[in-house]
């Protein structure tokens, strides 16, 4: 009998940062989450691409963040983007809300998405690796 061995490559989940807003405005797309809505900006979206690094730290409850460090041209998307038109960042992985972030500075986005094994899962999911 021959073991039956996967050798399909493993899927990259999608990746993206969008900026939501308790506030609609023109062309926002709405999104419903923790029994609230929110409003997506369309002109606004990062992705793998829009991102130097990522590093994992724990805050100081314990709890293990996720740390995103923009690329130039994710400095530049979020230098285009008001914290006062959307002060909050939506991580999204595979297509799924993990992650509501507040945002306060560009060059340092932090996401808190659960417990360390998520987290490390998640972060996984975004650099295509085991961690």
């Amino acid at each position: 009998m021959t073991p039956v061995v996967n050798t399909a490559t493993p899927q990259l989940q999608t990746f993206e940062i969008l900026s939501v807003s308790t506030e609609p405005t023109k062309g926002a797309g709405q999104i419903s989450l923790m029994n609230k809505s929110w409003y997506a900006n369309p002109r606004f979206r990062l992705t793998r691409e829009d991102l130097a690094s990522l590093y994992l730290q724990q805050d100081k409850e314990g709890n293990t963040i996720i740390y995103l460090k923009p690329s130039v041209t994710g400095l530049e998307k979020l230098r285009h983007m008001t914290q006062k038109y959307a002060p909050h960042l939506l991580m999204l992985v595979g297509g799924r809300a993990v992650s509501l972030s507040s945002y306060r500075r560009a060059d340092l986005l932090p996401f808190y998405v659960g417990d360390d094994k998520k987290t490390r899962e998640i972060a996984g999911a975004i650099v295509n690796q085991i961690l």
